[in-house]
């Protein structure tokens, strides 16, 4: 029985969480204090301004690679612009990475371009 147990003892050691787990898991949720805003100037209602801010207990690295919905892609830091070529609905998707690279996310925002 005492061997059983300890059988049992050390895999639990043996496969509990490592390093890259700790990471992952202490990340879980850090997109939630990410804030993506966006406007349009009136002189070119087709050009959107995006801003990022974290707020979050890790550094955002100061860049951000966006994915427009337009099928533009383009790597900037945490703010963008881009000129959208026809009126319509897009979803932009940024994808967020914070300092220590073990925490990567995406955070998709709703664009309407008149």
């Amino acid at each position: 029985m005492k061997r059983f147990f300890l059988l049992v003892f050390m895999s639990l050691i043996l496969t509990s969480c490592n390093v890259d787990d700790y990471k992952i898991k202490n990340c879980f949720g850090e997109y939630l204090y990410v804030d993506i805003s966006y406007s349009k100037p009136i002189e070119n209602p087709k050009k959107v301004n995006f801003v990022v801010e974290y707020d979050g207990t890790y550094t955002l690295k100061n860049e951000v690679k966006w994915n427009y919905g337009d099928g533009t892609e383009q790597t900037t830091t945490t703010r963008a612009s881009h000129t959208y070529a026809e009126a319509g609905n897009y979803t932009a998707i940024a994808t967020i990475t914070l300092t220590d690279q073990s925490c990567v996310f995406d955070i998709p925002v709703e664009v309407i371009v008149e």
